[in-house]
């Protein structure tokens, strides 16, 4: 259980982290070299690297890289929800 708590506990920093950063104006690209330099995460694969062999992980290590990436190449709200559900799940009137 404690090696659990220990795995959340790592990716609530790095949500906060980012959410931290974008809030006091930090540009995407100084959130991801943050989190890069920090955190040793890679997020250099782009949504259309990731989207190919990517099934639904509900686990930390299997959905937050994802989600991140999916937030740095979005321009606004309805792309990052786009980019992160997929393109198919999101319909248009």
């Amino acid at each position: 259980m404690y090696k659990y708590l220990q795995i959340y506990k790592r990716f609530i920093i790095i949500f906060a982290a980012a959410i931290f950063l974008a809030r006091v104006g930090s540009s995407k690209e100084e959130i991801r070299s943050y989190i890069n330099t920090n955190f040793e995460y890679n997020l250099s694969r782009s949504i259309d690297e990731i989207k190919p062999g990517y099934n639904f992980d509900d686990t930390c290590q299997g959905s937050v890289p994802e989600a991140i990436s999916a937030f740095m190449e979005s321009t606004d709200f309805e792309s990052a929800i786009t980019h992160m559900m997929g393109d198919t799940l999101i319909t248009r009137n």
